[in-house]
């Protein structure tokens, strides 16, 4: 307790302070990538976070192992298995008929940046709220799943509004010293030209050590996850009486095999 406050005002102030420790990341550099001309940063979350990340991504990393195109969750031989089966359906559906295939790899570049934590709240809801069930007519959510649904979306908040650590501030040159000053105490007129305009456009959204951070995911966190949404979309707008789509997926890492039937 602070001394001079009363009950609730001390309640509050711990509130205030764990939803800014939930919401922090600290970052580094990446060091000893391979074939990479720049090294990148990552971030690391916090304890608290990550327990949401965890429960989270447990439970579709054994929704990977039941549903066609994910590869998230398995390897080794089991993965070869997967992938052998998933492409030979593919090319036992089109057997017999005048068709066009083709295959396809990625390089999904910034997939798990891009995917909103909006979009992973809108996907749990779907699959978890009542009123969707009600819907399309299939049985209603349990107590569990209600309190998974509610420990998703507030886990997908806490990404959404989260901050990171600037680490150390850019060394700052006088005639005579060389200094690394705290981030409180960079001056504009000691900021060298390369480097001004980031830094006024930084300084507009940092408080402290910290500046705020777009709502994207950031490296390994939701790859199970981002899998899931991304197979659900697999099919979508084709004529299943003449196309199909086949799809491997491990988070940013898919493989396609695409067919459509045609008649001369």
């Amino acid at each position: 307790t602070i001394e001079g406050m009363s009950n609730n005002e001390n309640i509050t102030k711990v509130r205030d302070f764990l939803r800014e420790a939930e919401r922090s990341f600290c970052s580094y550099i990446k060091h000893g990538e391979r074939a990479k001309l720049k090294r990148r940063a990552i971030a690391s979350a916090n304890i608290i976070l990550r327990m949401y990340l965890y429960i989270i991504e447990e439970f579709h990393l054994k929704l990977g192992k039941r549903i066609a195109g994910s590869t998230i969750s398995i390897g080794g031989e089991e993965k070869k298995r997967k992938i052998t089966t998933e492409l030979c359906n593919e090319e036992a559906r089109s057997a017999g008929i005048r068709n066009l295939m083709c295959q396809s790899t990625q390089d999904a570049t910034k997939w798990n940046e891009c995917l909103s934590s909006d979009l992973f709240a809108l996907f749990h809801m779907v699959l978890f709220r009542d009123s969707v069930r009600d819907h399309i007519g299939i049985h209603r959510t349990t107590d569990f799943e209600q309190i998974f649904l509610e420990i998703c979306l507030h886990g997908h908040h806490l990404l959404a509004i989260k901050k990171i650590s600037l680490g150390e501030s850019p060394i700052m040159e006088s005639e005579h010293h060389f200094n690394r000053p705290p981030w409180e105490e960079v001056m504009e007129n000691r900021v060298n030209k390369t480097f001004v305009d980031s830094w006024k456009l930084m300084e507009e959204k940092r408080t402290g050590i910290y500046m705020e951070a777009s709502p994207g995911m950031l490296m390994g966190m939701h790859n199970a996850l981002s899998t899931t949404v991304a197979l659900a979309a697999v099919g979508y707008g084709l004529n299943f009486m003449s196309q199909s789509v086949a799809t491997l997926r491990s988070s940013d890492d898919p493989t396609d095999c695409a067919m459509s039937s045609y008649s001369r």
